[in-house]
């Protein structure tokens, strides 16, 4: 076997301090994502879902003519040697503003490296971290494969080949894992870093960071590369934990892994529905195909 998509249909963990909110969710359900992981069926290869057993029935049960799937139902938790430790942090971080909005979810999202090397080990050379809501019509126009929130409302037949127009097929699946194959990664990101992580970083680093911070959006590596990152990655979670006051993700944890290794990346500025703006949409339906497009630190320049 060469080649994997990884991915998750999960229950997350939240926190819920007394008199507020639910914090570190976005009140997403699984199967807010059950359109996106045939999406990502399409591509043609492998496609790994962490999931629990009852949740696999349930998108057996609910998603038409999957090919490609195969389920992992063992507790991801387990894998990330600092999720409890994670999980605290981010409580401590709450209690101190609990009006305020904690949208992300620290322990699951620092939880992705360590779900890809799992991954790794089961037999795959290259393995490629896809968000199952990369397709959601925010991002992807329907006309082009976008897809809704509500399996439900979704029209099944939305889909390649079916849908012609649709950017989620077989020839995207093979592009992606091909840079991964030549470069030993690719990561996905936003020309621009918040000034937070960017001050800690710098400080980190003792120099001045490009103006670049990854998004979870996809994460390729090779078998060998995420063997040699596993240890710096999980020094980057200890620092983040020790060194910082807010809440972080893995998006934090690559920006510092970029800084070391400069990590070939393609990047995008915005979610407009348009190809004339630099999107997500037109990354994933041109700018991938473009050689010129993959990049490294000297790229983004303050």
């Amino acid at each position: 076997m060469s080649d994997c998509i990884v991915t998750a249909a999960i229950e997350l963990d939240y926190y819920q301090p007394e008199g507020y909110e639910a914090s570190l969710t976005r009140g997403y359900e699984p199967s807010h994502y059950y359109a996106g992981i045939k999406s990502l069926d399409n591509l043609g290869k492998d496609v790994l879902v962490y999931t629990t057993e009852e949740i696999k029935k349930d998108i057996q049960e609910k998603v038409p003519d999957l090919k490609n799937i195969k389920y992992v139902t063992y507790n991801y938790r387990i894998l990330n040697p600092f999720y409890k430790e994670v999980f605290e942090y981010a409580k401590k971080v709450v209690d101190k503003k609990p009006s305020a909005v904690y949208g992300w979810n620290p322990m699951f999202a620092t939880s992705r490296f360590y779900i890809l090397y799992d991954a790794s080990k089961k037999g795959y050379k290259n393995v490629l971290w896809m968000d199952a809501g990369l397709s959601n019509e925010s991002y992807i126009p329907l006309e082009y494969g976008g897809t809704k929130h509500a399996y439900d409302m979704q029209d099944w037949n939305n889909y390649y080949p079916n849908n012609k127009n649709d950017i989620f097929h077989p020839c995207l699946g093979q592009r992606l894992f091909d840079i991964v194959s030549e470069n030993s990664a690719l990561l996905l990101g936003l020309k621009y870093i918040n000034q937070e992580p960017a001050a800690l970083l710098e400080k980190y680093s003792g120099n001045e960071i490009p103006y670049w911070s990854m998004t979870g959006g996809f994460i390729g590596l090779t078998d060998l590369y995420l063997e040699d990152l596993y240890d710096f990655y999980s020094s980057g979670v200890e620092y983040f934990l020790k060194n910082y006051d807010l809440i972080f993700t893995e998006i934090e944890i690559f920006s510092m892994l970029n800084i070391k290794f400069d990590l070939p990346k393609i990047s995008f500025s915005n979610f407009q529905l348009n190809e004339e703006e630099d999107s997500l949409f037109r990354l994933l339906r041109q700018k991938i195909y473009n050689e010129d497009e993959i990049c490294y630190n000297n790229t983004y320049t303050r």
